[in-house]
């Protein structure tokens, strides 16, 4: 304690921040006790279920949507089209197009 209070002072105003952030801690678990206490802890379980069951269901989405648009730029390189014309209906940009040329064995016509 004693090096504390001679090594490590802490001035006035630190003390008061230390002291606002403890409060606001104090009021920010009082009110997440209080909302356990209103809603009551298996509705607000079924809430998170809910919010990670949408998450995963986008997450998916969002790979199915991906994995749509690789298969499409494959085929539009298997045809021979242009980098610029994939780029624009597919969205994928040129560091993605040529390595996938490649991985097919073609090369990107730019």
């Amino acid at each position: 304690m004693d090096s504390l209070l001679t090594d490590e002072r802490i001035t006035n105003d630190e003390y008061r921040e230390m002291l606002n952030i403890i409060k606001s801690l104090k009021s920010y678990l009082y009110s997440s006790i209080d909302d356990i206490n209103k809603k009551g802890a298996d509705s607000m379980l079924n809430e998170k279920i809910i919010l990670w069951d949408d998450r995963i269901r986008a997450e998916t989405k969002a790979e199915t949507q991906a994995e749509d648009r690789r298969k499409f730029a494959e085929m539009m390189i298997m045809n021979g089209e242009p980098a610029e014309k994939i780029e624009q209906y597919t969205g994928l940009n040129l560091s993605v197009l040529k390595p996938l040329a490649q991985s097919l064995g073609k090369t990107l016509v730019l």
